[in-house]
């Protein structure tokens, strides 16, 4: 059973992946006690062959699901720092740490709960280094709601502007998109249940639900509306249906018992001329605690965003119930790297084979079943 008695029916990664799943801990304090790094970002460039991490690192942390401010933090206001790092390539041993600079100059919504940005994902588009990453600051209509920012980077791996990516979907709170990386343009998928792809133009391919005025999303479990920083989102839905509950028989279908759907946590990494593999998460509330479970699948796509396989869920860290995978590299030689967080306190890195994730995906079978709203 994990740390705080989190009980799950997921094998372990290890499992899944024939035992050729390992893991270290890279979680490292750029800036001293009090904050707590995790969520780390491993990319492998394209283009240079560098190995870069970004890791998230808080005020806060969720130690076995409870919510710890640091004492230094204001009361109420939880912040972001990131921390950039490279890494040896042979080794994954870390070099070169030094905080990531907000150098735009956008202004920001003074009464936000939440400052910095949040899980930033590295990925090169047009041949330059850049991120996607969840910003509560930018929405100044309305404070703290979460939205999408594309980051534009330095070479250094600064932040040299920040863009909000709003469209039809920005009604509804918006984390954890997938960007398609070393793609000649921004590419994003959405939704990975919809096949939805969007640009910094707007939507892309509409993928498998082709219908954008379908019916609304049920008020019982629609996202709160102030749901952005993950020491507020331990909740109940409206309709009295524990937060995290399937959203339609064609989810529960496709989705682990008792589960969502899959949310974006990694790049996309092109392994073949028209296929990438990610890595998603799933997430619940517990029944007895209302405490997070998170478990994770490994998946492919094409460039349309279609769903083409899928694994089984697992869990990455099965000692803890708050998992949260946001890199994903693959190297000349089938050597995979998977970066995670756990209880937003610690950052790992797992490897494992590309040999090993094919022998886990399965063939999906196209489901034209779900029809919904495109942007949820």
């Amino acid at each position: 059973m994990p740390a705080g008695g989190v009980e799950h029916r997921y094998p372990p990664a290890s499992e899944v992946l024939g035992g050729r799943w390992a893991t270290k801990k890279i979680s490292v304090a750029p800036f001293g006690r009090g904050w707590w790094s995790f969520n780390p970002c491993v990319h492998r460039d394209p283009m240079t062959d560098t190995w870069r991490c970004v890791l998230r690192v808080a005020n806060y942390s969720l130690p076995d699901g409870i919510p710890q401010l640091s004492v230094d933090a204001r009361r109420g206001r939880a912040m972001t720092r990131n921390a950039i790092v490279e890494l040896d390539p042979e080794t994954l041993e870390i070099s070169g740490l030094r905080e990531v600079l907000e150098l735009d100059s956008r202004p920001r919504a003074p009464t936000c709960t939440s400052l910095g940005y949040e899980d930033v994902r590295l990925f090169v588009a047009g041949g330059r280094l850049r991120a996607v990453a969840t910003a509560l600051q930018l929405n100044l209509d309305r404070p703290s709601r979460p939205e999408m920012a594309l980051l534009d980077l330095s070479s250094e791996g600064d932040i040299t502007d920040a863009r909000p990516l709003r469209g039809l979907w920005s009604d509804r709170p918006q984390k954890n998109w997938s960007p398609f990386d070393g793609a000649d343009d921004v590419r994003l998928l959405q939704s990975i249940e919809r096949g939805v792809v969007v640009s910094d133009r707007g939507i892309v391919s509409a993928g498998t639900a082709p219908d954008p005025g379908g019916a609304p999303e049920p008020p019982g479990v629609r996202p709160p509306s102030k749901s952005g920083v993950e020491i507020r989102v331990v909740s109940t839905a409206r309709s009295g249906t524990p937060a995290g509950a399937p959203r339609s028989p064609a989810t529960a279908r496709r989705s682990a018992p008792g589960s969502t759907e899959l949310r974006g946590g990694s790049q996309l990494v092109q392994i073949e001329r028209d296929r990438w593999l990610g890595v998603a998460h799933e997430t619940r509330l517990t029944h007895a605690d209302h405490r997070k479970l998170y478990w994770h699948t490994l998946y492919t796509v094409d460039s349309r965003g279609v769903m083409l396989q899928r694994s089984v869920p697992f869990k990455l860290s099965p000692a803890h119930g708050i998992e949260f995978a946001a890199g994903l590299a693959v190297d000349d030689r089938g050597g995979v790297a998977i970066s995670y967080g756990t209880d937003d306190h610690d950052a790992w890195i797992g490897v494992t084979t590309l040999g090993e994730i094919e022998r886990a995906l399965d063939p999906v079978r196209a489901d034209h079943s779900k029809i919904g709203s495109v942007i949820r």
